[in-house]
Formats: C-alpha cells, sequence, structure tokens
C-alpha cells in the first residue's frame, strides 16, 4: 500500500524509445542495487503510454516533453532526476534525497 512507504522512484518511459530501451536495464540495476543496500524504497517502472496504470495512482505523473523521465518521490513531494543515467549517480541521488 502506497501509505506504508514514503519513498518511491519512477522510471516514465515508452516502449518504443530507444533511450527508453537502453536506459530500462539500468535502472533495473539500479532497483536491485537500492534492495542489496537496504534502502527502502520502492521502484516502478511507468509505460506512460498504458492508460490503465501500472502504479498506484498517486504516482503517476506528466505529461512529459522527455522519456526517459526518473522521478523521485518522498513524502508525496516528486524530485526530478537530472543527473547522468547511470546506477552510481542514481545511488548518490537516492542518498541526498534520503537526506531531505
Amino acid at each position: 500500500m502506497v501509505h506504508e512507504l514514503n519513498f518511491y522512484v519512477v522510471l516514465y518511459y515508452l516502449p518504443y524509445c530507444r533511450y527508453c530501451k537502453e536506459f530500462k536495464p539500468i535502472f533495473e540495476k539500479f532497483s536491485e542495487q537500492l534492495r542489496l543496500e537496504g534502502i527502502p524504497a520502492k521502484t516502478y517502472m511507468y509505460d506512460v503510454t498504458d492508460k490503465m496504470g501500472t502504479i498506484p495512482e498517486n504516482l503517476t505523473a506528466g505529461p512529459f516533453q522527455t522519456v526517459p523521465r526518473v522521478v523521485f518521490i518522498k513524502h508525496n513531494h516528486s524530485i526530478l532526476f537530472d543527473g547522468k543515467r547511470t546506477v552510481k549517480d542514481l545511488m548518490e541521488f537516492s542518498e541526498q534525497v534520503l537526506r531531505m
């Protein structure tokens, strides 16, 4: 349930986007790294063309002009990730967000 956890990371993507296809495996590795390091975050990958929604409604966002887009959500505040698309940069950013 959404209210049980206060830290989420959402990847918004388009299934036909070349950059999204390249980034999805990196995001999956990042998700695994969060789990391995015990960081209390729930990660989602959200296809923005999926009108049925595969994530909790309060985590949907948009519209976006660019994808892939990674948004960190902590205590219902959205923080856009604008760093390099690497596991290292995502991890560093998640640690910054946790300290906020």
